[in-house]
């Protein structure tokens, strides 16, 4: 029948050897696929943010979420790698990457807090922005102070000179407003 030389024997155990070293070696490959969802605080998943690879602060590795906030980075990620998931008017986030996990592919789901808005608007009767001591009339400035701690837009309205706010009902309802004594549509 058969017979085995000891080269025979010597090639054959090496080669047994070489491939459980590769397995070994794919076994313990970093992340080749990196996936997950994006949403909002309520759950609601959010389309077209874009997500970064950054390894050492550099970009390398760029998507943008489907219409169901999914997203896919067929990329293997080093130590120092994480994500930036970014998308209009929502707070960045930066989330680490575990290279530790086993698996060929890590899933992440990452929600985005809404971020806070900041507007002003100024009002004049001009037609164009005037500095206020430029005005020929008096002229009261209500500002985000004036509303500290109150529930209704009426609760500054109290303290402007000639102007008086009639609220019916309770918070919410139907406010009147009255100017020097003039009807509510004046």
């Amino acid at each position: 029948m058969f017979r085995f030389s000891r080269l025979c024997l010597l090639r054959w155990t090496g080669c047994v050897i070489i491939a459980i070293e590769f397995t070994v070696l794919a076994l313990a490959a970093p992340i080749a696929v990196i996936r997950g969802n994006i949403s909002d605080p309520s759950g609601a998943s959010i389309a077209d943010a874009k997500v970064e690879l950054l390894e050492n602060g550099v970009a390398v590795a760029s998507v943008i979420t489907d219409a169901k906030g999914h997203f896919v980075i067929p990329r293997n990620s080093g130590p120092g790698s994480w994500l930036r998931v970014s998308v209009p008017g929502f707070n960045t986030v930066n989330k680490a990457i575990d290279i530790a996990s086993n698996g060929p592919e890590l899933t992440l789901d990452i929600v985005l807090q809404i971020t806070s808005l900041s507007e002003q608007i100024t009002v004049t009767s001009t037609g164009a922005p005037t500095p206020q001591a430029q005005l020929g009339a008096a002229v009261t400035v209500l500002d985000s102070s004036d509303y500290q701690g109150t529930r209704d837009i009426q609760e500054g309205l109290r303290f402007v000179p000639g102007l008086q706010a009639t609220q019916t009902g309770q918070a919410g309802g139907t406010t009147l407003v009255f100017i020097r004594g003039g009807a509510s549509d004046a």
